[in-house]
């Protein structure tokens, strides 16, 4: 089988037993039934008169209409709840086929019209890798949808951060300003008294005066790009 192609085999179902169910992507499902009969076919080939060979064959390709009417009235696409209006039949040998549709050339149309697609290993490959390639796409878009989901939800979560951490730079700003607030009534109000309190000899360490906090510091470049101009006009 093909890589991606989900199948069943030996699917029982009230008229009958399908080979193998091959399950589309869309939920579908596609019948094969191989249960083709090769007994003329192999007497044709094993026969050396001319005339014997040609009626052999032909009994073969009757047999494979006969196929073609059974398959028809068991009606696979009835039995299953979501099935295209067809039933693959495979014949697994690509002459055995070939000398049929010769025998009989309208075998091939006439099993389209009872919905029976007849299919050798090589259209029956075709058709897989064909389910297989679907199967591929669903897979591609079935992630690329949770992809999405997963990026509006990150999305959401950062937008949810940013707004917390601006709420945090703007309690910072407010804490920040009462700080040198603050700052300024001590230099105003408490170190001129410290002062006097050293210089009369009530401590041997000055007191260390606390800085007011820049709310908005110049960047290191503007402050770099500010030196080199001074640099220039000196």
């Amino acid at each position: 089988m093909v890589n991606h192609v989900s199948f069943e085999e030996q699917v029982s179902i009230d008229s009958g037993r399908p080979d193998m169910v091959v399950n589309l992507p869309n939920g579908t499902i596609v019948p094969i039934d191989a249960k083709v009969p090769l007994a003329s076919y192999l007497t044709a080939m094993e026969t050396a008169d001319a005339d014997s060979r040609k009626l052999h064959l032909a009994q073969h390709a009757k047999a494979v209409r006969d196929r073609v009417r059974d398959l028809s009235q068991k009606q696979y696409w009835e039995q299953f709840e979501s099935s295209p209006d067809f039933v693959v039949m495979f014949v697994p040998n690509e002459a055995c086929l070939g000398a049929a549709f010769e025998s009989d050339a309208s075998l091939f149309e006439d099993a389209i019209q009872k919905r029976v697609l007849i299919a050798s290993p090589i259209n029956l490959l075709a058709l897989l890798r064909a389910v297989a390639y679907g199967w591929q796409q669903h897979a591609i878009a079935d992630n690329a949808r949770k992809i999405a989901a997963e990026a509006r939800e990150l999305y959401g979560r950062m937008e949810r951060f940013v707004g917390h951490f601006s709420d945090v730079g703007k309690q910072l700003g407010k804490v920040i300003n009462v700080y040198n607030k603050a700052v300024g009534s001590y230099d105003r109000r408490l170190v001129p008294a410290a002062r006097r309190f050293y210089e009369l000899g009530i401590s041997e360490t000055e007191m260390v005066e606390p800085e007011s906090i820049e709310l908005h510091p110049t960047a290191p470049s503007t402050a770099a790009e500010s030196e080199s101009e001074e640099t220039s006009r000196v």
